[in-house]
């Protein structure tokens, strides 16, 4: 990860297209800014990208579940999946018919059983 996230290859990615950085390094950049021209692989798009990240983008949904969401099913849920410890390694063969009940109606009870909020 910190390879993949390091200054140099974020910039390499960047550079070569469909890539958003997430280093305000790589957004200052002199061969990144070079390449704000219109034709393949532009970067003139990341001036708005950069702005849009720094005024009016969040940093999770204003929902009062989400505390719940982040801190206990996502996390959870997600190293189940990872790990092939559930969902026999496929995201789509029944974690959402598991849990689409919960986000319809608000439900904090733990799918495994273990009381409210407790997964």
């Amino acid at each position: 990860m910190q390879w993949a996230c390091s200054k140099e290859i974020m910039t390499r990615c960047t550079l070569l297209g469909g890539f958003a950085p997430t280093r305000n390094s790589t957004f200052k950049d002199a061969r990144v800014k070079a390449k704000a021209i219109v034709g393949p692989g532009t970067t003139r798009h990341l001036e708005t990208v950069k702005w849009a990240i720094d005024n009016v983008m969040a940093s999770e949904p204003d929902m009062p579940l989400w505390a719940g969401f982040s801190n206990n099913e996502i996390p959870n849920e997600l190293g189940k999946l990872l790990t092939g410890q559930d969902y026999g390694g496929n995201a789509t063969s029944g974690g959402r018919r598991r849990h689409s009940r919960a986000a319809r109606t608000g439900d904090r009870t733990c799918p495994s059983g273990r009381g409210r909020t407790s997964c």
